[in-house]
C-alpha cells in the first residue's frame, strides 16, 4: 500500500462493504487507553489534526443521494473534536461514553470520529470514539497507537494512509451463487418500485428512540493471561476457541440469554485479500458461525478442541468468510437501511418484512469479536500505557456480545448491551460465569 505525505485535497470514496452500518443503532466503537502518565494537553489537538490526515474516513462524512447511494468526502468537514472530562474513578469512562453516544455523530457534517480525554494528574484515560461505518476495532486500535505516536512526537509529520478497498475482489474471487444473485435481482428491481431513503434526521429521531450502550468489564491479570496463553498452546487451541467455549458455557449458565447453540466470531480479513491495507482504517473484518453444543459429559479443553476444529473449518472456506460479503454488495443498500428502521422506527413494508424473518432466522447463541494477539507499545516519550479496553457496539436484537482484547499483556473482556433487550442482572451473572469457567479451566 502506497503511503504518502498528505496532499491538499479532498479524499473521496464510495462506501460499499461499509454502507451495512451506515445506520445501526448507536453503531460506535470505542478504544480506550489508559496511562500511567499525564498527556500534554497543549499537544493533543495538535496530534488530532495529525490524525485526521492519516485517517481520512475517521475525518469524513457521508453523502446520501436519491436513490441510497453514497461516499465518504473529507471535503469541508470540521476538525476531529476533543471533548474533556474529569476522570474521578478508573470506571469514570462509563459515564462518559454513556453521554457520547447520546451526542449522536451526524453523518452528513462528521467528522465520524472524536477524541475524549478524561483528564486526570496521574492517570488519565484517552478515548478513540469512531462510527463503525468508519472503521473496524482493529483499525481503531491502529489509530490510537497512531494518536500516541504524534503525542510523544511532535515534529513528526502526518501521513496519509489511504483504505484500500476490496470489493471488486470480492465479487471477483468469491462470487454470490446463481441462486442468490436470481433472488437479489428480483428483490432490488421490486425495491426500486418503492425505494425509501431515509434522511439523516430520521435516523437520529430513531435512534433517541432507543436505549444507549451499558457495558461488564471483567480484567485478567498478566499472569493469569499468560497462563490461559500457555494453556491453550499446550491444549492445541486458539485462545479464540477457549473464549467461544466459556461464552457459551456462561450462557448455559444465564437460561435468559440462550438463544442457540450457534455461535459467531469476527476476522481480521487484512492478510486475506490481494492488497494490504496495512494500519489505514477501513472495514476489514468478516465473521464465521456454527453450531457448538457444550458436552457436559466432556471437560472444558475437550469443548475447546472441538470449537477449536469447526472454526478452522470455517476459517478454511472461503464461502463462510465472503459468500455473506458478495451478497450484501450487491443487495440494494437501502434495504438494510429499510430493516434497521422496520426494527426500530415503525417503518411498514412487506419485502422488508420478508427479509427481517429470514434474518430473525439467524438466531446466533452470541458472538466473539476478539483482536487476538495484536499489541502495542507501552511507552510513547514521557507517556507511558497502563491498559487498552477495546469496546464495541452492543447487539439491538438480543445477541450477547463479548469483546476480547489483550493489547498491553493483560486480557480485558467487554460485553456491551442494552437494557431494554438484555437485562443487567442476567450480563452480571453470564460475567460471572464466563469468568469462572476460564479460572476454573486452568485451575
Amino acid at each position: 500500500m502506497q503511503r504518502h505525505e498528505l496532499e491538499q485535497r479532498a479524499y473521496e470514496r464510495e462506501l460499499v462493504i461499509e454502507r451495512v452500518h451506515l445506520r445501526g443503532i448507536y453503531n460506535n466503537i470505542k478504544m480506550i487507553t489508559r496511562l500511567e502518565t499525564p498527556i500534554p494537553g497543549e499537544r493533543l489537538k495538535e496530534a488530532v489534526k495529525k490524525l485526521a490526515k492519516t485517517h481520512p474516513l475517521l475525518a469524513s462524512r457521508v453523502v446520501l443521494d436519491e436513490e441510497g447511494g453514497s461516499i465518504f468526502t473529507t471535503e469541508g468537514v470540521p476538525d476531529i473534536p476533543v471533548k474533556i472530562y474529569e476522570k474521578d474513578s478508573p470506571e469514570s469512562y462509563r459515564e462518559a461514553l454513556y453521554k457520547e453516544d447520546e451526542d449522536l455523530i451526524n453523518m452528513e457534517t462528521g467528522p465520524l470520529c472524536r477524541v475524549i480525554l478524561l483528564e486526570h494528574p496521574e492517570s488519565p484515560d484517552l478515548v478513540l470514539f469512531a462510527h463503525h461505518v468508519a472503521c473496524d476495532g482493529l483499525s481503531l486500535l491502529h489509530a490510537s497507537r497512531h494518536l500516541l505516536e504524534y503525542l510523544a512526537n511532535p515534529g513528526r509529520e502526518a501521513q496519509t494512509m489511504e483504505p484500500t478497498p476490496y470489493s471488486e475482489e470480492i465479487l471477483r474471487r468469491y462470487p454470490a451463487n446463481f441462486v442468490n444473485k436470481l433472488m437479489i435481482k428480483r428483490v432490488n428491481a421490486d425495491w426500486s418500485k418503492r425505494r425509501r431513503v431515509f434522511t439523516e434526521a430520521e435516523y437520529h429521531e430513531m435512534q433517541r428512540g432507543c436505549q444507549r450502550d451499558r457495558s461488564v468489564h471483567i480484567g485478567f491479570t498478566e499472569e493469569r493471561t499468560l497462563e490461559l496463553r500457555e494453556r491453550c498452546r499446550s491444549e492445541g487451541v486458539t485462545v479464540n476457541s477457549a473464549l467461544v467455549t466459556a461464552m457459551l458455557a456462561g450462557t448455559r449458565a444465564t437460561p435468559e440469554l440462550r438463544r442457540s447453540d450457534e455461535v459467531a466470531f469476527t476476522v481480521s480479513i487484512r492478510g486475506m485479500i490481494e492488497r494490504d491495507p496495512g494500519e489505514a482504517c477501513g472495514m476489514y473484518a468478516s465473521g464465521v458461525a456454527f453450531d457448538l453444543r457444550y458436552k457436559d459429559g466432556a471437560s472444558f479443553w475437550e469443548n475447546a478442541r472441538t470449537a477449536h476444529e469447526l472454526g478452522r473449518g470455517k476459517l478454511s472456506d472461503p464461502d463462510a468468510l465472503f459468500g455473506r460479503r458478495a451478497s450484501s454488495i450487491i443487495l440494494d443498500p437501502t434495504i438494510f437501511d429499510a430493516m434497521i428502521f422496520a426494527t426500530y422506527g415503525g417503518f411498514k413494508d412487506k419485502l422488508i418484512e420478508k427479509f427481517r424473518g429470514k434474518f430473525a432466522k439467524m438466531n446466533l447463541g452470541g458472538i466473539l469479536t476478539n483482536l487476538g494477539g495484536v499489541t502495542i507499545p507501552r511507552e510513547y516519550g514521557s507517556m507511558r500505557v497502563s491498559d487498552v479496553l477495546f469496546l464495541p457496539p452492543a447487539s439491538g436484537v438480543g445477541v450477547l456480545a463479548v469483546a476480547a482484547s489483550s493489547i498491553v499483556g493483560r486480557l480485558n473482556v467487554m460485553i456491551p448491551y442494552r437494557e431494554d433487550v438484555l437485562p443487567r442482572e442476567a450480563v452480571l451473572r453470564f460475567g460471572e460465569a464466563f469468568q469462572k469457567t476460564l479460572h476454573e479451566a486452568l485451575n
